[in-house]
């Protein structure tokens, strides 16, 4: 069976327009116009996705998109999304202009991947209706949204990997920054318990000078007695020199403890990473439900009198475990 001219160009143009997929750059406070010639009764379709490549970002991922008329009139217009798949009928020829938009974001720059399909326009009158035609279009288009759906795929998996990423780093940085606050606090503590612990006033001591003598304590210290007092009646016979020391190994012991809670912390969190996406961490809350209910309306059975021999305990052990994965 032969296929018309004007078939054999339809199939081509949607082959075309299928692997019409482009990826761009775009700036803040930037925009990115691109156009496309179309005729009367010409349908296109502009399909979108944003992402980010840089490590860290601010996480919006968020532009304006619009569509132009040829006489420069915007027929659509949609602010602040990160997917679109817009369709539209040119009702005029001409030019029509599509644009991204970053201008009213002070983010980084942002990756937009857009696909564009168009579809010529052509009267029945012109060809004849072929079944294999019909059916080859027909898996042109289904072709093209696989191709759109695998590149969101990639392009979801590629904004994921920075948000785990991200996250990752800012575990790190407040974990150092916990030990660093610890570290300090440890060190403040050993100093602050020493030097209430210590006075550097003048204390007196008359067993060092004669009964007789009349002498003050403002005579001691002219003497040069200083003497720093120490708490010596505490209670199990501690001392001064004791409470510090202690105070310093449990400083020690807290720092320590903080650090191995940080690297714990990093390592359950990368552990928990990799068996998300080796699937083998799930979480259906929907079946739990469905399976708690199963239960209960098992157990309202026993309770009401209904069959609690092995058969019926099996028979509700195999209907609840398959709900629960």
């Amino acid at each position: 069976m032969r296929l018309s001219a004007t078939t054999l160009l339809v199939t081509a143009l949607g082959w075309i327009s299928a692997a019409t997929a482009h990826t761009i750059q775009l700036k803040s406070h930037s925009r990115e116009c691109f156009h496309e010639t179309l005729h009367r009764d010409d349908k296109m379709t502009v399909s979108f996705q944003v992402g980010d490549r840089e490590f860290g970002g601010s996480g919006n991922l968020e532009v304006d998109f619009w569509v132009e008329d040829p006489g420069r009139n915007r027929q659509y217009f949609k602010q602040a999304i990160s997917t679109e798949d817009y369709s539209f009928t040119a009702h005029m020829d001409g030019k029509y202009i599509y644009c991204f938009s970053n201008e009213g974001w002070t983010s980084n720059s942002k990756e937009v991947s857009f696909n564009v399909h168009g579809i010529v326009y052509v009267p029945e009158s012109e060809y004849k209706q072929d079944p294999l035609d019909a059916e080859v279009r027909r898996l042109s288009d289904a072709l093209a949204q696989v191709k759109d759906e695998q590149s969101y795929i990639v392009l979801r998996e590629r904004v994921h990997r920075n948000t785990a990423e991200s996250t990752n780093a800012r575990v790190k940085w407040w974990s150092l920054f916990q030990l660093a606050v610890l570290i300090g606090e440890g060190i403040f503590q050993v100093w602050w318990l020493k030097r209430f612990f210590e006075s550097s006033t003048c204390v007196p001591n008359p067993s060092r000078f004669p009964i007789l003598a009349p002498i003050t304590s403002e005579n001691i210290c002219a003497l040069g007695y200083k003497e720093r007092w120490e708490l010596r009646a505490l209670p199990f016979g501690c001392n001064v020199s004791t409470i510090t020391l202690l105070t310093a190994i449990i400083s020690v012991i807290s720092t320590l403890a903080a650090i191995g809670l940080g690297f714990f912390t990093v390592w359950a969190v990368k552990r928990v990473r990799r068996q998300w996406r080796e699937g083998k961490i799930t979480f259906n809350l929907g079946r739990v439900k469905r399976a708690v209910l199963l239960r209960r309306r098992y157990r309202g059975r026993e309770i009401g009198g209904g069959d609690r021999s092995e058969e019926g305990d099996a028979r509700e052990n195999a209907e609840t475990r398959p709900l629960l994965g």
